[in-house]
């Protein structure tokens, strides 16, 4: 969904990420950066409990690439309780990502 300059991702009634979900995923990103030249992308991590190590690297990526090309990369709805949320405080990754509690509030961080 394109909210203005902004492209809403969502990743809804997936508890886990499996591989493939998150192969598909990787290359969905990388066509809307670089087909459709998006470069603000938030992220609804809605409904999602853990996600694996290859797609903490590829939010990780994503995240760099598009600071470097002058775009952001925003996650929310990371929700309190969830294996998730833990990874990202256990990683000191809520240091080097932008997280926002909910949709509208990531909207607004761009």
């Amino acid at each position: 969904t394109d909210k203005g300059s902004v492209t809403l991702i969502h990743l809804l009634n997936c508890d886990a990420l499996s591989s493939v979900a998150t192969d598909e995923i990787s290359k969905s990103i990388d066509s809307i950066i670089d087909e459709f030249g998006r470069k603000h992308l938030l992220i609804s991590m809605e409904g999602i409990n853990t996600v694996g190590s290859w797609m903490l690297g590829k939010i990780v990526t994503t995240h760099l690439r598009l600071k470097k090309e002058g775009g952001k990369l925003v996650l929310c709805d990371i929700q309190q309780g969830t294996d998730l949320k833990e990874i990202i405080h256990i990683t000191g990754l809520e240091k080097l990502l932008n997280l926002a509690p909910d949709v509208s509030t990531g909207l607004t961080s761009f």
